[in-house]
């Protein structure tokens, strides 16, 4: 399965006509203006994941996937920390082609790298994995002082 790049943002909007609109979208990163510190963690945050997936084995169509966000900690002081799950049964088994679009609230508990692993399924045998980067949550860098 060949997946395009992720498009994180913070809303995700069904139109007439099939149209989506992404609200918010964001590049790189998360950045945290400088009155946000650890202290204010966990902080509950609401996200939106644009995905297109091509399948290219038709003899065995997707049936099913479940997707797990979770966020890691680059400096790898804190264990991953699932923060959302999502399960769900495949519309259109035929078509090669899969849009992931999804919002959800979570709990950040701390800035890190959030991740998304995205499993396929064709009756429960697992037929396609997709374990990657979604976007960096840091803190802004203070102004230096010249």
């Amino acid at each position: 399965m060949k997946f395009s790049t992720p498009i994180v943002c913070d809303d995700i909007r069904r139109e007439v006509g099939n149209k989506r609109s992404l609200i918010g979208v964001y590049s790189d990163r998360i950045i945290f203006n400088p009155s946000i510190t650890a202290k204010n963690f966990p902080m509950q945050m609401q996200l939106g994941v644009y995905l297109i997936g091509e399948w290219e084995d038709l003899d065995k169509p997707m049936e099913s996937f479940d997707c797990n966000i979770y966020i890691s900690d680059p400096a790898g002081k804190a264990a991953n920390k699932n923060i959302f799950l999502l399960k769900g049964r495949v519309q259109d088994k035929g078509n090669p082609i899969i849009i992931f679009d999804f919002v959800f609230r979570c709990d950040i508990p701390y800035v890190g790298r959030l991740k998304m692993l995205l499993r396929v399924f064709n009756d429960s045998d697992e037929i396609g994995r997709w374990d990657n980067n979604l976007i960096d949550l840091v803190f802004q860098e203070p102004a230096s002082k010249h």
